[in-house]
């Protein structure tokens, strides 16, 4: 086998290892590349949270370091909460599962494994003892 088709086919076992259907992997795929592609946004200063607001802004290319005319940035959608809103619906059908969204931008950004092989741990510490939902 093709070693593309094979981590095709390594992902989807490993999701319906856990239960999940094949319709809902890929929409987990879509999610976790949209929630990758965002967080190389942030980190290259694409796009930026204000903290007081919540509300995104871009950044134009020229003014992206150290720029000093806040004007210049303009509003966007904030594509993250919606994608994280749709991950949750999904998740909500799997209770026995959890799920975290890793921002590092170097990694997979989402996660999933089951709640019961976490025993006690840290999400945060343990996340990768679960299947990452990329390739």
């Amino acid at each position: 086998m093709n070693n593309k088709y094979q981590k095709w086919h390594n992902f989807y076992v490993s999701l319906e290892k856990l239960g999940i259907s094949q319709d809902d992997a890929d929409a987990l795929r879509r999610i976790e590349l949209a929630l990758h592609r965002w967080s190389e946004r942030e980190c290259c200063g694409e796009i930026e949270r204000e903290e007081e607001t919540n509300k995104v802004y871009a950044i134009p290319l020229n003014y992206r370091n150290g720029y000093t005319n806040r004007n210049l940035r303009y509003l966007i959608a904030d594509k993250e909460t919606a994608t994280l809103k749709r991950l949750e619906k999904i998740m909500s059908k799997y209770p026995e599962l959890w799920f975290y969204y890793q921002t590092d931008p170097r990694g997979c950004a989402l996660w999933i494994g089951k709640k019961s092989d976490l025993k006690g741990l840290n999400l945060n510490q343990a996340y990768s003892y679960g299947v990452a939902v990329c390739f």
